[in-house]
């Protein structure tokens, strides 16, 4: 633990570290992620005079990453409109449009085919049903082999 109680991440270095991400985005995608939050760190630690690892940064936005999916999925299940977790609005802005965090269409055995809606009016993250998937022209085309 850190001396006098002092917490490593607080809301200031959450948002610092937020906004480096989002600004190194294509770095991550191209280069070593160690190295890109070795750079985050260092910047985060020579701002706020804490000693944080590239270690601790890529864990921590893994977390609100993280956080984020769980506030998504809840909205999704419930409905609820209200969200009250600070960070959703800026990682919602960021994240909300790529295929790794929501995806753009679920296909599965019992609920079939599920698209996710990317409109701006919809982005709530509800999800249309295709309920004439057996008479797609791709699906009924399709035979199964006789054993």
């Amino acid at each position: 633990m850190l001396k006098n109680e002092e917490k490593l991440w607080n809301d200031e270095s959450d948002m610092y570290l937020i906004n480096e991400v989002i600004a190194k985005w294509k770095e991550l995608q191209t280069f070593s992620k160690k190295k890109v939050f070795e750079k985050i760190a260092h910047n985060i630690s020579n701002t706020f005079g804490k000693t944080i690892t590239g270690t601790q940064a890529d864990s921590k936005w893994k977390y609100l990453v993280s956080k984020y999916k769980n506030f998504k999925k809840t909205i999704a299940s419930t409905g609820t409109g209200t969200i009250k977790w600070k960070y959703y609005e800026i990682l919602n802005d960021f994240l909300f449009n790529k295929p790794e965090i929501i995806a753009p269409a679920i296909c599965s055995s019992s609920k079939g085919l599920l698209i996710n809606k990317c409109d701006d009016e919809e982005a709530s993250g509800s999800q249309t049903v295709n309920t004439n998937l057996a008479f797609s022209p791709l699906v009924s085309s399709m035979t199964r082999k006789k054993r």
